[in-house]
């Protein structure tokens, strides 16, 4: 049996795969072998003096190497390339790649304790502990390295010749490099990182020098999970004036990301600068399993859609290149379908490609072994404008209507003469196809940036002309004059605007009202407006805010205002809520934590207790999970009182079961 060796700081097992991983090797492997469960290693950034730390699931010392081994518990299908492994269809990061980085890391460690461990080899390996009936469909390079808990894997780490090593390579230095890596020098610091402004941190997601991807939720909440990137920033070796305007640009273009951080169909996003630590933060929404990409491999979109995603995605783009602001990574795992809009995420890149001339080492060089299809040649250089978004905008065009990339990488498309070959016309992969996607297509799918479209503003303007062209067919020139058509309650959506009003996102909708997150163009706040259907009688709507707006309590909606469309629908401006109703917790097995179940009931009795001690009591009528919100994990407020009235106005039997009581 191998021997078990835990770390000075272990505490336990994280999950039971590895559990299930750890005691079949312990059974299956020699007495000579050693296992370490749960390594915690730092390493401190030469250049920013930021120290980060890596969790390694199980590392196994042998006699001839050391096995790195990232432990995956996951139940279903599997399949991927080199880039992205699906688990049932959900996009993960390619295990072996982001834990090759961690083998590299263990074995610079070694190296840097003691020079003459560098002859011990490290290797990367990924176990599935979970008992599928299927084998993952994957790389056949990658399948070497993956394996299941059994016979196969025991093999691979006994056979010293399978690194073509002896079975004796390592074994005077075996247990020297076992007390290095349980001893006290890899204790975890007590101040190790837990939250991240008011969010408090999950898991870490991915990490690579200099940037760390966390899993993090308001501190006190259950739900609304956030997406937080923290990159680090260089600032070593920069004289005094490269300091100053280093500065300059950070504030510059700090201001010009919060310039889109509310624009529509730009995904919800924060930045922050952390100048004391030398940080950046990006913080979003997480909807990993919202991706594009992930949606097209579970749903087919039909014509209209993948049109409609474009132009959402064309809309982000406008407001971004208004402030300089180039995206550089279009693609669809970073577009996000939300509410059936499409939302472009992942503007925090823009920020160091601008800056790497100052030393902003977080992204990656663009080269040959990395570059996407997405990815104008011009990258490779660091060049970046307009036109690189225009290119890899086309490349989503191409893949969106033909289900596939037309090549691997810009290299390719240079060695095809810088343009699409005949046989690579969108038209010819699908001859179904309209004549207006090819041109788009080989125009903006070009290695020359300056042969392409000059502008988005130029390609929607192709787009909506040649769907234009397909609408007026059989019109005469007399109703191509007529006033284009008021936007009625069913075709309002977000990006349209109501009065001083943008929409931004739909927050929910009903057979008689929508609700929206909206922004006043002028004041630029956010508001919830309610948009009531034509049907809808104006006194319900004025009973409404009639009842509410002399109500100031903190556990109930403040109204503001109530107005007409001019197309005669009536709206009700409320207080913009940042949070989701408990519906969640009812319906579904996640549970409120006991604390926050009491709060709940405090905080909606207060509420109640303000709306009945008036001189005309008022009561909601429709009290249920939907219509509570969670306002930024801090306190509980009672929202929808359209079916509201006073004590002695109103007593028709009104409500939801099963929140219903009986008169």
């Amino acid at each position: 049996m191998a021997i078990i060796v835990k770390p000075t700081y272990f505490d336990s097992v994280v999950n039971a795969g590895e559990k299930k991983l750890m005691d079949f090797l312990e059974v299956n492997l020699p007495d000579d072998f050693f296992l370490i469960p749960n390594v915690e290693l730092n390493s401190t950034n030469t250049k920013n003096n930021l120290t980060q730390y890596w969790e390694y699931d199980l590392i196994v010392i042998a006699p001839h190497a050391i096995f790195n081994i990232e432990n995956k518990d996951w139940r279903g299908r599997i399949e991927g390339d080199e880039n992205t492994w699906y688990l049932n269809d959900q996009p993960r990061r390619n295990p072996l790649r982001t834990n090759r980085q961690k083998s590299a890391i263990l074995a610079s460690k070694l190296k840097e304790f003691n020079p003459s461990w560098a002859r011990a080899w490290v290797q990367n390996i990924v176990t599935l502990s979970y008992d599928n009936h299927t084998f993952p469909i994957i790389s056949p390079e990658d399948d070497k390295l993956t394996f299941q808990l059994n016979k196969r894997l025991i093999n691979f780490i006994t056979d010293a010749s399978e690194l073509n090593k002896s079975e004796d390579a390592i074994e005077d230095i075996q247990k020297p490099i076992l007390n290095y890596l349980t001893g006290q020098q890899n204790q975890k610091r007590a101040e190790d990182k837990k939250r991240i402004y008011e969010f408090e941190i999950i898991k870490i997601l991915h990490q690579e020098n200099n940037f760390v991807e966390y899993l993090a939720k308001p501190i006190g909440a259950t739900s609304s999970n956030r997406r937080i990137k923290e990159y680090a920033l260089q600032v070593v070796g920069l004289s005094p004036q490269e300091l100053k305007n280093r500065e300059d640009k950070i504030k510059n273009q700090y201001k010009a990301l919060n310039k889109i951080k509310a624009k529509p169909f730009v995904l919800n996003v924060d930045f922050r600068i952390d100048e004391e630590n030398h940080l950046f933060y990006e913080i979003s929404d997480f909807l990993e399993e919202n991706s594009l990409r992930s949606e097209s491999r579970i749903k087919t979109f039909t014509f209209k859609e993948k049109v409609d995603i474009i132009k959402n995605v064309m809309v982000a783009l406008k407001e971004a290149h208004k402030e300089n602001i180039f995206h550089r990574d279009i693609n669809p795992d970073n577009i996000y379908l939300n509410s059936g809009y499409a939302y472009l995420g992942n503007f925090g890149k823009s920020y160091f490609m601008d800056h790497s001339d100052e030393g902003y080492t977080v992204m990656p060089t663009i080269n040959q072994s990395n570059a996407t299809a997405y990815h104008p040649l011009e990258l490779t250089v660091g060049d970046a404008s307009i036109a690189s978004d225009v290119y890899s905008l086309g490349v989503l065009i191409y893949w969106l209507f033909t289900d596939k990339e037309p090549f691997s990488s810009p290299f390719e498309l240079n060695n095809l003469g810088g343009k699409l070959p005949d046989n690579l016309i969108p038209s010819y992969v699908n001859t179904n196809l309209p004549k207006w996607i090819d041109e788009i297509c080989s125009k903006t799918i070009i290695t020359d940036e300056f042969q392409r479209i000059e502008s988005i503003e130029k390609l929607q303007d192709i787009i909506d002309s040649a769907i234009s062209l397909n609408t007026t067919k059989g019109k005469n020139d007399e109703e191509k004059n007529v006033p284009s058509k008021i936007i009625s309650f069913e075709e309002i959506k977000e990006g349209d605007t109501i009065g001083d009003f943008a929409i931004h996102k739909v927050l929910g909708k009903g057979g008689y009202s929508k609700v929206f997150k909206v922004k006043h163009r002028l004041q630029e706040n956010f508001y919830t407006l309610k948009l009531f259907n034509e049907s809808v009688n104006v006194n319900s709507v004025k009973d409404e805010y009639t009842a509410l707006i002399e109500l100031h309590h903190q556990n109930i909606v403040k109204f503001k205002w109530n107005g007409e469309t001019p197309s005669g629908q009536f709206y009700t401006l409320m207080e913009y809520l940042e949070g989701e109703n408990l519906r969640q917790y009812t319906s579904t097995d996640i549970s409120l934590p006991i604390h926050q179940a009491y709060n709940v009931g405090v905080d909606i009795l207060s509420a109640l207790v303000e709306m009945q001690n008036r001189e005309k009591p008022i009561i909601h009528r429709d009290i249920k999970p939907q219509n509570i919100i969670w306002d930024n994990g801090e306190r509980f407020v009672l929202i929808d009182f359209n079916v509201a009235s006073t004590m002695n106005q109103n007593k028709d039997f009104v409500g939801t079961n099963p929140y219903l009581v009986n008169p």
